[in-house]
């Protein structure tokens, strides 16, 4: 079974399989706990309405080549942690960084969820404005 394979943190999430890919439905309880708990109910209900199946890109991933230092590694990386990430927890995200192999500039928005655009869209636009001035 996917889920077994992925792990139990998935809450009311629908995994299925079709034509070799994994789809997923996150459901409203994993959207509310995991992904928009910083977010407001407007915003949560929002996403509900709008959701659509999609992809964990495992079937994708697993035959891709590794990243190299040529590619992946000749540009400048930039990694925005979000402080209140309940789906992607805080020291997992900084492992992430310290682990990625090349020097990585972290930049952080307090108080955001998963979802920074909707939790903290000014915040986050005050980054993106600050990686593309720095690195433009």
């Amino acid at each position: 079974m996917i889920e077994s394979t992925l792990g139990t943190n998935w809450l009311d999430t629908e995994f299925s399989k079709s034509e070799n890919k994994t789809t997923i439905v996150f459901g409203p309880n994993f959207l509310s706990k995991k992904l928009y708990q910083a977010s407001s109910i407007e915003d949560i209900e929002l996403a509900t309405i709008l959701l659509r199946p999609g992809s964990l890109f495992i079937e994708d991933l697993s035959q891709q080549t590794n990243f190299s230092m040529q590619g992946y590694g000749s540009v400048p990386l930039v990694f925005i942690v979000s402080t209140e990430d309940n789906e992607i927890p805080l020291n997992f995200q900084l492992w992430m960084t310290q682990n990625a192999g090349m020097n990585v500039e972290v930049l952080e928005i307090k108080g955001a969820d998963h979802m920074l655009m909707i939790s903290k869209p000014q915040e986050l636009s005050h980054c993106l404005l600050h990686i593309a001035t720095k690195y433009a």
